[in-house]
């Protein structure tokens, strides 16, 4: 693989010391040709495709690279985002000028209501190959680029800022759109001055961008601009293995459709047929010393697979076999070529991971890929969707996969073991109130198998056969529309409850009201005994509410019982459960998970999501939603508040100083 081709002698458009330099926007292959090209051009002055009232948030929002933030422009009451990302060639235009000390100014107009232009475009893998000017040279020569009215004041603008920025004989370099070229190349002929143009108040900020955004609303993939950013530092080019961000059950991924194309040239690696066939493709010194581009699209998604396969072997999962990854690299490339592109997007490396190996593996790629080493120095960020940049956005639905604690008995073993005899220090509970949860749990067992059985009742009109007999109430309602008589018709449904889910606060309910903070302290307890129940729970710092030494009083914010006992394992950092959205909703699929029974009982607010449900019906097992009314609030209210001991030596000091419950 010959290294990539950026700079050619004699570049054609380029008038006296301006030199223009069309790019594809968002296109990791094109900063590359701009970070080379004013390398060796070595300009005074760097003109970009920006708006003036930009000029101060794009350079704060650059600077700070590679801290990622969205520039959020407010115009006549509309709202819009611009997100500078490293792979961009105005970003990177940016920050070659602002290492240098040169100046650079943006010369575009602010263009109120501007048409968003989608023009099928070639894929921009193949400019390492063939060279940036003979990219260029066969994309004009057969692109069709639709215009916009603002288009001509557009490009008058930036030749004139050009111009400006050249009087004196310095060099300028301008960054732009290559729909502009010819626009900009001819208004710069002329000579033209400055358009006469209104101008449009814009109001701009930067804000910092939530990482769970970055798949979809980012141009390139997360692990293409890491390797972009990691090679400006100086470091080999690797993907950044991260553990996995949560992920909700059944959710609709969204990733940004790219630009189309319809490129007919050859692309080495996945373009040409699958995986390169280097067998020693993972050893970047060898691939390096070989003179091989180690950015290059193809090598980049080869990478990436591989390491998410070693990141599923130390999680303890199953690696890929060959077959699987040549069958997921060589579907990857047919959806992309469905697009008119030769290497896929995330989108597709995701579909087909998801086809060719399982959706656990789907979820890890796309976990890696889309991580980012650098979080935000103020915590949260704004979060955008795809609409909010006016793209349109692809849909994957990925299930998770739990691994039933049916399968591993072992872990029920080793608690027993570990618990049998224990009494030295640590913290446990107060007796007289383990009674009372105990009761609430029998008592809800009980309601949730009654509302299960009469959940199978069905009234229908009498047609042939009284079933399992008549229902004078429905009959008598329906009297004055309905004449005929009404029977009952038990379903049989049979099922015990093994798992109660009390919830009293919801984090997702008031997220204003730092519900999160609130309830800072999450552990798993053990029963003592084969007639107490496992126990995992959210709750106030007991730290604060001493009332003697040793003895501390805390308020639940929702708990899981689960039963028999000794089988509970640590729910709170289980990464199996990094989908949930909250404490609450990791209650109740650890509920799921543990249940050796088919229903599980859910006192809360609200029902859970319809995505938590779907993952019931495929682990076996059915939600009992019960509203916290069915409930007498004086006794919700006497059971929340608990207490907490520093060791079993202080409980017969706490019938003293506890209140009864």
């Amino acid at each position: 693989m010959s290294p990539p081709r950026w700079d050619e002698a004699g570049w054609p458009w380029q008038a006296g010391t301006v030199r223009l330099l069309p790019v594809l926007h968002g296109r990791l292959e094109c900063a590359r040709a701009v970070r080379a090209h004013l390398d060796a051009f070595d300009p005074d002055v760097v003109v970009l495709e920006l708006p003036r009232a930009l000029a101060e948030p794009w350079g704060r929002a650059v600077a700070r690279l590679p801290l990622l933030q969205a520039i959020r422009i407010e115009s006549g009451g509309s709202v819009s985002w611009l997100i500078p990302e490293p792979c961009d060639p105005a970003v990177e235009a940016t920050r070659w000028a602002l290492a240098r000390g040169r100046e650079w100014i943006c010369g575009d107009l602010a263009v109120p209501r501007y048409g968003e232009h989608r023009d099928l475009l070639p894929d921009a893998a193949v400019l390492p190959g063939i060279g940036y000017r003979a990219f260029v040279e066969r994309l004009l020569a057969r692109a069709r680029f639709r215009r916009d009215p603002a288009d001509d004041a557009r490009e008058q603008a930036l030749a004139a800022a050009a111009a400006r920025a050249a009087a004196d004989g310095r060099k300028v370099a301008v960054v732009l759109g290559l729909a502009h070229l010819a626009g900009v190349s001819a208004a710069l002929a002329r000579g033209a001055a400055a358009p006469l143009a209104r101008p449009v108040a814009l109001a701009a900020g930067v804000m910092p961008l939530d990482p769970e955004s970055l798949a979809e609303v980012l141009a390139e993939p997360p692990f293409v601009q890491l390797a972009w950013e990691r090679a400006r530092a100086g470091s080999e080019p690797a993907i950044f293995v991260a553990p996995g961000r949560p992920r909700e059950p059944g959710a609709l991924l969204r990733f940004p459709r790219g630009e189309a194309g319809g490129a007919s040239h050859a692309s080495p690696g996945l373009a040409a047929g699958g995986p390169p066939p280097d067998p020693e493709a993972d050893d970047e010194r060898a691939a390096a010393a070989r003179g091989d581009d180690l950015l290059a699209r193809p090598r980049l998604i080869y990478r990436l697979v591989q390491q998410v396969g070693r990141h599923a072997r130390q999680q303890g999962g199953g690696e890929p076999s060959p077959a699987e990854r040549r069958v997921l690299h060589t579907f990857a490339r047919n959806l992309a070529l469905l697009e008119g592109r030769l290497c896929p997007d995330l989108y597709e490396l995701v579909v087909a991971a998801r086809g060719a190996v399982d959706d656990r593996f789907a979820r890890d790629l796309l976990d890696l890929a889309s991580a980012w080493p650098w979080p935000a120095e103020v915590p949260g960020g704004v979060r955008l969707s795809a609409q909010d940049l006016g793209r349109n956005a692809r849909l994957v639905t990925l299930r998770p996969r739990i691994d039933r604690l049916a399968r591993r008995p072992s872990l029920r073993e080793a608690l027993r073991e570990a618990t049998q005899g224990s009494e030295g220090p640590g913290i446990c509970s107060y007796p007289p109130e383990d009674l009372v949860v105990e009761a609430l749990g029998a008592d809800l067992r009980e309601r949730g198998a009654a509302r299960a059985a009469r959940a199978g009742v069905q009234v229908v009109p009498f047609v042939a056969s009284l079933l399992d007999g008549l229902d004078a109430r429905e009959t008598l309602r329906r009297r004055v529309t309905d004449t005929r008589p009404f029977v009952r018709e038990e379903i049989a449904t049979r099922g015990e409850v093994g798992a109660v889910v009390v919830i009293w606060e919801d984090e997702e309910l008031a997220p204003g009201r730092g519900t999160a903070a609130r309830f800072p302290w999450a552990v798993s307890w053990h029963g003592e005994h084969q007639n107490e129940s496992d126990m995992a729970f959210y709750a106030t710092d007991p730290e604060p509410g001493q009332v003697a030494p040793g003895i501390h009083r805390a308020e639940y914010g929702g708990f899981l019982l689960t039963w028999p006992p000794l089988r509970l394992g640590d729910v709170w950092h289980d990464p199996a459960y990094r989908f949930c959205r909250g404490k609450a909703e990791r209650l109740l699929v650890a509920a799921l998970d543990y249940a050796e029974q088919p229903l599980v009982v859910f006192v809360a607010p609200r029902a859970p999501r319809p995505e938590i449900a779907s993952l019931a019906r495929r682990l076996g097992r059915r939600i009992v939603h019960l509203r916290p009314g069915v409930l007498s609030p004086d006794r919700l209210r006497r059971l929340r508040t608990f207490h907490v001991l520093a060791g079993r030596h202080l409980r017969p000091l706490a019938q003293w100083v506890v209140p009864p419950s």
